[in-house]
């Protein structure tokens, strides 16, 4: 049986994911789900410099790369989807990709979003989308390598939702 893992991370292709979960999950593709990304042919490019014989990698619009997990069930393969940001998986989510669990490896901090980890920061945008993966059925975890403990999401973020309610 395969291994999926769905990953966001705004940082996308880096050691982490490489060096970590690549090797961890024994992946053989990496579906890099962003519609910007997939209409730059260089970036596509330079992502795609990191393939290997044993990893392929495409950067796919979010609809093409949930068409492409729908047909093919990724089943084929153990793969990771890389997400940039929230909105990006939800939309994933709801083309009606089955997935138990979404792992959040790093959200970079920017103007309104708070800490909730090392490297995750979240604002009331990013929350409800969490919210509404969660109401999906999705565990959500922060979990940067194979080897760190997995921390529920909902449940760091908590103390943060009551100051936005």
């Amino acid at each position: 049986m395969s291994r999926i893992l769905f990953r966001i991370d705004d940082r996308l292709i880096h050691g982490q994911v490489v060096v970590g979960w690549v090797r961890y999950m024994e992946a053989t593709k990496i579906i890099v789900a962003n519609d910007l990304l997939a209409n730059d042919e260089t970036q596509k490019m330079l992502y795609k410099m990191v393939a290997t014989n044993d990893l392929g990698i495409d950067v796919l619009p979010v609809e093409e790369a949930a068409r492409w997990a729908l047909k093919r069930s990724a089943a084929e393969q153990n793969t990771i989807f890389l997400f940039e940001n929230p909105a990006d998986i939800l939309r994933f989510a709801q083309l009606g990709v089955p997935m138990a669990s979404i792992n959040i490896g790093g959200m970079r901090s920017s103007q309104g979003k708070r800490q909730i980890h090392e490297a995750v920061f979240v604002d009331k945008k990013d929350y409800q989308m969490f919210h509404t993966l969660k109401a999906m059925g999705i565990k959500i975890e922060i979990r940067m390598v194979p080897n760190d403990p997995s921390q529920d999401l909902m449940q760091r973020i908590s103390e943060l939702i009551k100051s936005w309610e």
